[in-house]
């Protein structure tokens, strides 16, 4: 036995022999290792598309949620509103009295510089958020009591341009879509676009070849824009 594995063309023909045999297996190998990558190929495509429709669902219930708010920035805070926190016993009925006070500037606000009725009873909830980099003032969110009234007081903003106040009414955005209304304002900045604006948290732009309006859903419709 020994001398025979010792025999080169023993070993050959042994060699020889189980060649087609060992060629089989790998190719058996090799074919299922392509249908395991296939497969799995297949899962993530289906997992990212479940993915972007699940994330499309959950966009549109947070715009939805966010619709009846507005963010004023640069209205001036009130001394009770820029005072100290309130301490822990305080906490509830101070933010009770903050909040009307909020309210109550807000109310001034669109009486005199929006030129628009607006009543206490109009007006849900409001409150003042941390400041951003570019704010004098703490910006504040505001919601609506109605969609009707809302909408009056985003329409009316227009007004704020011609007296050139530094206070500025804006749609209350979810974080992607903000970011999408960011790409488009630069497009446009940038004469790519002839404009974008956003209605009811929906980011929408206007294009310079034939001045369609596109409703920029994901980043895949900014890309359209250039």
């Amino acid at each position: 036995m020994v001398s025979a594995i010792s025999n080169k063309e023993v070993v050959d023909a042994f060699v020889t022999a189980l060649l087609p045999a060992f060629r089989s297996m790998v190719d058996e190998i090799l074919r299922e290792k392509d249908v395991v990558i296939s497969e799995l190929q297949d899962s993530m495509k289906l997992l990212t598309t479940e993915n972007t429709v699940l994330r499309s669902r959950i966009d549109a219930l947070e715009v939805y949620t966010h619709v009846d708010n507005l963010i004023i920035k640069g209205l001036p805070e009130t001394y009770s509103e820029a005072a100290q926190p309130p301490s822990a016993t305080e906490s509830e009925s101070a933010t009770v009295r903050n909040g009307n006070t909020t309210i109550a500037s807000i109310v001034q606000f669109c009486n005199t510089q929006l030129n628009i009725e607006v009543s206490p009873m109009d007006i849900s909830i409001a409150h003042r958020m941390p400041k951003g980099r570019s704010d004098d003032t703490r910006p504040i969110m505001v919601r609506f009591a109605t969609r009707q009234i809302r909408d009056k007081v985003y329409v009316a903003r227009k007004a704020l341009r011609q007296s050139r106040c530094h206070i500025y009414v804006n749609e209350h955005l979810t974080k992607s879509n903000e970011s999408l209304f960011r790409e488009c304002r630069g497009l446009w900045k940038n004469k790519k676009i002839a404009g974008t604006w956003t209605w009811h948290g929906i980011v929408y732009a206007k294009l310079l070849r034939d001045g369609r309006i596109m409703k920029i859903i994901n980043d895949h419709d900014v890309a359209q824009l250039q």
